[in-house]
């Protein structure tokens, strides 16, 4: 399977951090006056006992699950004790800042596929926390107390929720957990205006929840681009290329719904926009010879709308 991606917004990061005021991915603590708790947990942050602070931060959201001084502060804390930083996560975004209509070489991973599990499901744990953290700063539906506002969170909460996207492809049970239990998923530049894996997780992870992954994994980069052009709307910055970003990804992952055949599912219809319904059948072939592998599939007992048997007219998939 291949889906588009240009990884070109490094650069825009960068930039934005001019326009953010305190950030959770700056490089050092700094703290605001507060009380009791969160007083105490600054104190810990001044010291570098981030996972001491993180603790008492978690305890003041106990009592004050809407204050957005630690919730904020939570969420610097729970990064800084993980060991992540913005520089190492910029650093894997950089791979695969190319300008816009051209390509990143072949067999380039996507961002944070070459770590280990345990170092992904680090930054993804950590991730997930900093954006259920963050979000309710941002949410406008919500009412927080507290110092911080929503301006001063927008860009953390944009790189936490693109992180927290990308790895979700890699958990694959949806647990919000990256461990053994999920299956290998590797990605790779194929260095001609995508990236490709191997398909043959799909038979083992079944349609429904292929679909599902699919759909989570869409939904949060939806998301992440609605995040960052609100950051940099009022800005002379222009944000084409991150909104052609998100785009590319979703755009091209969708094509992998399949059709399971149950009225209304997502695999139903042209996916992939080729003029054909249900291309292929799930068989790690390229049936229709377009150079994608099991895109705009359908399950086993159904009709493709390919011909993908030469028997004259489409047959259902065995």
């Amino acid at each position: 399977m291949k889906f588009k991606a240009r990884f070109a917004f490094v650069g825009l990061l960068i930039t934005a951090f001019v326009f953010a005021g305190c950030n959770i991915f700056s490089w050092s603590a700094t703290p605001e006056e507060s009380e009791d708790l969160l007083e105490d947990g600054l104190e810990f942050m001044l010291d570098g006992n981030f996972e001491a602070a993180e603790s008492l931060f978690a305890l003041g959201l106990l009592e004050d699950s809407l204050n957005s001084d630690l919730l904020y502060n939570h969420a610097k804390a729970t990064l800084l004790s993980s060991g992540e930083s913005i520089i190492t996560i910029l650093n894997e975004l950089q791979k695969f800042d190319q300008p816009s209509g051209t390509n990143p070489g072949a067999n380039i991973e996507l961002p944070f596929f070459g770590r280990e599990k345990p170092d992904q499901d680090n930054l993804y744990v950590t991730n997930i926390t900093i954006f259920n953290d963050l979000n309710p700063i941002f949410d406008s539906t919500i009412v927080t107390t507290g110092s911080i506002e929503k301006d001063d969170i927008t860009l953390d909460l944009f790189i936490a929720n693109t992180v927290k996207g990308i790895l979700r492809i890699a958990d694959t049970n949806g647990d919000e957990r990256i461990d053994d239990k999920d299956f290998d998923l590797s990605m790779f530049s194929t260095g001609s205006g995508g990236f490709e894996f191997d398909s043959s997780f799909v038979d083992s992870l079944g349609a429904e929840d292929l679909n599902a992954l699919i759909s989570s994994v869409t939904d949060i980069i939806d998301n992440a681009g609605d995040i960052f052009s609100e950051l940099l709307g009022d800005t002379d910055i222009d944000t084409t290329i991150i909104d052609n970003l998100m785009d590319d990804i979703t755009g091209s992952l969708e094509w992998y719904y399949v059709n399971t055949l149950v009225p209304g599912n997502e695999g139903e219809g042209d996916n992939d926009g080729d003029g054909v319904v249900d291309d292929e059948c799930i068989n790690q072939i390229d049936d229709d010879g377009d150079g994608l592998i099991d895109e705009d599939a359908i399950v086993t007992g159904g009709t493709p709308g390919w011909d993908w048997s030469g028997a004259g007219t489409p047959q259902p998939c065995p």
